[in-house]
Order: structure tokens, then C-alpha cells, then sequence
């Protein structure tokens, strides 16, 4: 059975709360201590109990070490989220490690710029995000494509002949919203497929998508709370990590904000066994939030957003 994240090796190993043990039974002997000086000051009786009672002086120092770890434990278990609100706006950005379909918003899901739906094939796999989606809200692909072909009416597209489905090729950053059991998603292309079936995409090209689907959210979209994973780190082959690409999610989204408010919390999951696996730093990114966050700063950058990625 497996222990509980934030009981696992890597997630102590990054909690960066150690000195805390220390600092509580510290705080704890400190305390215990001036309460038998006081007792043993006013109680005679007291003190000729206490004075050399080893059983008395293991307790206490088991009772700071237990109080020293537990306190430890609570403050790593909370380190599996953190959140900042913008600096004068009412809009806040959490990281969280969970499953993103337990999170509560409008989920913002990468697909391919063809919006291919295949799964029997392994077009796209099962184990995929889309996959699960697909799995977890239609009974039938062919559902999920008519809703796509709906969302994408208005959209302009090439024709790629060598695709043996869709032919239909949208540009880098189209957003299809498709709303199954009253569950808002935005699927946003990010990749596109090579002859074989095989994704491949880029940080640029993940840039770009950020740019345009913050610009489709904030001028077609609603202002539920939004929910992105880590885009393109899975089957589209980035080579970037994680933590960079996270980063790139808070520039642009606090880019987009500065122009327009469209929600008011965007909640970037990472999954558990992406966190287990992968150099993804609580609470570094966390103090990059918080920079981010401060109104001084994402004034400073907004000029300097690309151009074309602005909301």
C-alpha cells in the first residue's frame, strides 16, 4: 500500500520545514521548564518530586519530539497547495497536486490541432488526459466529435490530405468549449500529429496557445473557475519541465489579467504521480507566485508579453 504523499520520501525531502521539529521541542522544554521553576518555587512538595525524576524529563522531551514531527507532518501536508491572490485584484492562483477532475471549474484540456478523438487505435491514448475525459463524460466518441464539429463551426482551417480521419487542420491555439453533463471545458490545441499518429509540440507553440485561449476565455468564455494540468508535458513530447512550464501558465495568465478579469481563481494542477516522478519544487514555485503576484511586478512585464498574447 501506498503512503500518503506527503508522507512519501520526495515530498519530505522537499519540505523544507526540518529546523520546525527542532524549533517546537525547543519551545516545548523551554516552556515545561519555567513550569517546574514556578511549581517548584511555590510547592516544596513539587520540587523534591520532580528533582531528579528521569521518568518526568522523558516525557517532556517525547512529548516535544512527538509535537515537534506532528507539526512537521501538518506543514508538509499543507505544502501539497499553494495560492496567491493578485496584488489588487480579486483573482488568485493556486498550484495544488491532485487529480484535476476532483477540482471544482471549468477544466482546460490540450488536444491536437485536427481535434482527433480516436482512441481505439491509440490515436489517443486511453491514459491521457483527453482519454480520461472522453471516458469519464461520453459514451461515444462520436458524441464527443459532434459537439467539437459545433464548437469549431466558425473556425478556419486547412485540409491535410495525409490524415486518414480528420482532415481539418486548425491553427496552433484554436479552443473548441464543449459542455458535457453541464461540465464547461476548453480544449485548446496545442500539438499537431505526424503521419504516424504521433504528437509533437513546443514551448512556443505552447506560448501561443496560452495567449489565444486566455483571449478566447476572456472575449467567448464564462467566468467559472478554471482548472489546467501541466499542457504538453505528457504525450506532446516537450522537453521543457514541468516547473518551467507552470511558470509559463502564471506569466501569461497575470499577462491577461492585467487587460481583463475572466475568473477569479485558476487552480494549475499537477498530478500525484507526475509530482512523485519530477523536480516540481512546492515551494519554489510557490515563491515565484508570489512575486508574480505582487502588482509592482506583473506591471513591470506586461509590456513585454509577446505580441498577439495579450487579452
Amino acid at each position: 500500500m501506498e503512503l500518503p504523499l506527503y508522507l512519501s520520501k520526495k515530498h519530505l525531502k522537499s519540505c523544507r520545514q526540518r529546523m520546525f521539529v527542532v524549533r517546537t521541542a525547543c519551545y516545548i522544554y523551554s516552556g515545561c521548564w519555567l513550569v517546574i521553576e514556578i511549581l517548584s518555587h511555590f510547592w516544596s512538595e513539587f520540587e523534591q518530586w520532580s528533582r531528579g525524576n528521569l521518568g518526568l524529563l522523558i516525557a517532556i522531551f517525547l512529548f516535544g519530539l512527538v509535537a515537534g514531527i506532528g507539526g512537521f507532518l501538518w506543514k508538509c501536508a499543507k505544502m501539497l497547495s499553494v495560492s496567491h491572490s493578485l496584488e489588487g485584484q480579486d483573482i488568485s492562483i493556486e498550484i495544488r497536486i491532485d487529480d484535476i477532475f476532483n477540482v471544482e471549474g471549468a477544466f482546460i484540456l490540450s488536444t491536437n490541432t485536427t481535434f482527433d478523438t480516436n482512441m481505439a487505435d491509440g490515436l489517443i491514448p486511453e491514459q491521457s488526459l483527453q482519454g480520461q475525459f472522453t471516458k469519464r463524460y461520453y459514451d461515444k466518441e462520436e458524441h464527443l466529435d459532434q459537439e467539437l464539429e459545433e464548437a469549431l463551426k466558425e473556425e478556419e482551417f486547412t485540409h491535410d490530405e495525409n490524415k486518414p480521419r480528420k482532415t481539418a487542420r486548425y491553427e496552433i491555439g484554436t479552443v473548441a468549449k464543449v459542455s458535457p453533463r453541464n461540465q464547461p471545458v476548453y480544449l485548446v490545441a496545442i500539438a499537431d500529429l505526424n503521419e504516424h499518429g504521433r504528437a509533437f509540440s513546443s514551448l512556443d507553440k505552447v506560448r501561443e496557445s496560452l495567449g489565444k485561449l486566455w483571449y478566447y476565455i476572456g472575449n467567448q468564455g464564462g467566468f467559472d473557475p478554471l482548472v489546467i494540468p501541466i499542457l504538453g508535458t505528457g504525450h506532446s513530447g516537450i522537453p521543457e519541465s514541468r516547473a518551467q512550464i507552470i511558470r509559463e501558465i502564471i506569466r501569461f495568465f497575470i499577462a491577461a489579467c492585467s487587460e481583463k478579469k475572466f475568473c477569479e481563481k485558476l487552480t494549475i494542477v499537477v498530478f500525484e504521480e507526475d509530482y512523485r516522478k519530477n523536480d516540481i519544487d512546492l515551494e519554489v514555485l510557490g515563491n515565484y507566485l508570489r512575486l508574480c503576484a505582487k502588482r509592482e511586478h506583473w506591471q513591470m512585464h506586461e509590456s513585454k508579453t509577446p505580441v498577439g498574447e495579450q487579452v
